[in-house]
């Protein structure tokens, strides 16, 4: 299993945690079960197999630069067995950089975000800010494309308003994920152009009719 993570760039770590008190740890892959707690989705006990937790560090340590200790995501897979009941838990895990590598090269006029099932918004820490103040428009969109069914055929993007703004806002639903990637593009630079390009027609334009008129004088 170490040898698969090494050789795979986007896997981080596999963890399986072991429900018995006479198995010997191997760190950084086989850990008992009561290591859970330190990480986010063990705090409150064992959830179910296909449970995705986003976003949070890896408190059992082991990164490679420890000044910059990523920010993971995980799926997890409970290991049972109809005699023994569960007998251990397999954490597979990425960083939220190589998940969602737009979310971490956004700006304010063309973001990414990550939303989950339970309307969790995942984003650059610089812009979370302005994707909480405008969650309400996130969703109203979301419930929008979902009432009329247009997520069911893929990538959806229209023109709407987010935040009182006039955007470009593309949407996939990823269910192997349980949740939805948003992608806004304001339209601010597009109308600025078009009106840019308005004025330099307007100019050309009188300056062609002050040459005509002194030609035919």
């Amino acid at each position: 299993m170490q040898k698969i993570v090494k050789s795979n760039p986007y896997i981080y770590k596999l963890r399986i945690f072991v429900n018995s008190n006479t198995v010997k740890e191997i760190i950084p892959l086989l850990y008992k079960e009561d290591k859970i707690a330190d990480l986010k989705w063990g705090k409150d006990g064992v959830p179910p197999t296909g449970t995705w937790c986003f976003d949070y560090e890896d408190a059992l340590g082991g990164a490679d630069d420890q000044d910059h200790i990523p920010r993971i995501a995980s799926l997890i897979t409970r290991l049972n067995d109809y005699r023994y009941g569960r007998y251990g838990i397999v954490e597979s895990a990425v960083t939220m950089e190589n998940m969602f590598p737009d979310l971490y090269h956004s700006t304010v006029t063309d973001r990414t975000c990550f939303i989950d099932s339970a309307g969790i918004i995942y984003s650059s820490q610089q812009l979370s800010p302005l994707w909480e103040k405008q969650k309400e428009d996130m969703m109203d969109f979301i419930h929008s494309l979902e009432e009329s069914d247009s997520l069911s055929n893929g990538a959806v993007s229209k023109r709407t308003e987010i935040g009182g703004e006039e955007v470009l806002a593309g949407c996939v639903k990823i269910k192997s994920i349980q949740g939805y990637l948003i992608r806004i593009v304001s339209t601010k630079n597009e109308k600025m152009a078009l009106r840019t390009s308005k004025l330099q027609f307007s100019l050309l334009w009188i300056m062609i009719l002050i040459v005509l008129f002194f030609i035919f004088q």
